[in-house]
Parts: C-alpha cells; structure tokens; sequence
C-alpha cells in the first residue's frame, strides 16, 4: 500500500478525531473527505476520490436546494 509522503503530511492541517475531520470538511464548502494517515495518526482532509466512497455526514450536507426546478426540491 502507498504511504502518505511526509511532504503531504505536514503541509496538512491534523484533527484528532474523525468527527473533528468531518466537521471542518463540512464547513469548509468544498467537497472534501477526512481520512486517517498513515504518518502521523491523525485526520486530515482530501479532495480525492479514488474509489472512496464520501461519509454519509458530508453527502447528506451536500443536499442542495435546485432554485432551477421551481419547486423547492433538494437535489444531489
């Protein structure tokens, strides 16, 4: 398995917990996901996919209002 280059690592800003992670990635606006690193321990944030799937938290507050449809829907 690759490992998290240590570069990568200590540009990225640590959470201690994975609801910490989750609660900056969610506030921060982009779609984002929190994992562990392999370097450190801790949570950090990536906007990669690679065959992740995104935490349920982050895709429920992802549910937009489509002001296109005229009907108040919540699309994803």
């Amino acid at each position: 398995m690759k490992r998290t280059r240590l570069s990568v690592c200590r540009r990225k800003r640590p959470f201690p917990t994975l609801d910490d992670a989750t609660r900056a990635a969610l506030a921060g606006g982009w779609v984002l996901r929190p994992y562990r690193c392999d370097r450190c321990g801790r949570f950090h944030l990536t906007s990669r996919r690679r065959g992740r799937h995104t935490p349920l938290a982050i895709r429920r507050a992802l549910l937009l209002h489509d002001p296109s449809s005229g009907t108040g829907e919540t699309v994803l």
